[in-house]
């Protein structure tokens, strides 16, 4: 499984550089908004292309 995911770790080191000041909460729904973007994104490429991304990934 090779899907375009942030974790938890990753969104927090991201938010305090970006200089974000919040709550566990808005964390979770920064990382919510951003997993459910890029799902979207994935399956607008992946109609349009008809390839599955993950291989792509994979073989760049």
């Amino acid at each position: 499984m090779n899907q375009p995911s942030i974790t938890l770790s990753q969104a927090v080191a991201h938010l305090k550089a970006s200089g974000f000041k919040g709550n566990g909460m808005q964390v979770l729904a920064y990382i919510a908004s951003f997993n459910a973007a890029m799902e979207f994104y994935r399956q607008q490429v992946g109609e349009k292309t008809g390839l599955d991304l993950t291989q792509q990934e994979e073989g760049a």
